[in-house]
């Protein structure tokens, strides 16, 4: 699907932006539009609504398109929330979302750090069993989740609305491939604290 879209933005004569290469400028009916893009997934903006509809009709003939008109709320775990103001852009239901999945959204005190600062040398120093190994495996299966998704996750957020994660993403990934229990405890301490 991206070379497809890849080839479709091209014949309209999008161009990505010099800096966020999944941020296309682009014009069509002499109107300015602004297309942000995850994939095939798009977030489209312009002044004009009837140039926006007219240019989703039009990409509809060779995508298939699920459009909305309005304000967009919702977009790739981000919600989004307009008004006269300005735009507030979180990832509330995204987090909800993920502590639901695990079975984690107990409601329990913010947790007012992602990782313990009591925990950071241990997590910097302790190695857990290797990726193929049987320890690994019960580990996980003790813990009842894949470690590198849950870091994967955690991530994903950090990326869209929570830059405040970052010590806590990277000490995190350093132990994809050998996490010890320690690191499970802060992966989840680091979700749910989201």
């Amino acid at each position: 699907p991206q070379t497809k879209v890849n080839g479709i933005l091209d014949k309209y004569n999008f161009k990505t932006t010099m800096h966020e290469p999944y941020l296309y400028r682009g014009t069509y009916h002499n109107e300015t539009i602004l297309l942000c893009r995850q994939v095939d997934d798009m977030l489209i903006a312009g002044k004009n609504v009837t140039t926006i509809q007219s240019f989703v009709k039009e990409i509809a003939k060779e995508l298939q398109v699920t459009y909305s008109e309005g304000p967009s709320t919702k977009f790739n775990g981000l919600d989004i929330k307009q008004t006269r103001e300005g735009i507030k852009i979180n990832c509330e239901s995204y987090i909800k979302k993920l502590q639901k999945a695990h079975g984690w959204n107990e409601i329990s005190p913010k947790l007012p750090k992602p990782i313990s600062p009591s925990k950071v040398h241990e997590l910097q120093t302790t190695m857990g069993p290797t990726i193929d190994s049987d320890a690994r495996k019960a580990l996980k299966k003790e813990n009842g989740f894949d470690y590198r998704s849950i870091v994967g996750e955690i991530v994903y957020a950090y990326i869209i609305c929570r830059p405040d994660y970052g010590f806590a993403v990277s000490l995190l990934s350093h132990f994809n491939t050998c996490p010890a229990q320690c690191h499970y405890d802060a992966a989840k301490r680091c979700l749910k604290s989201l």
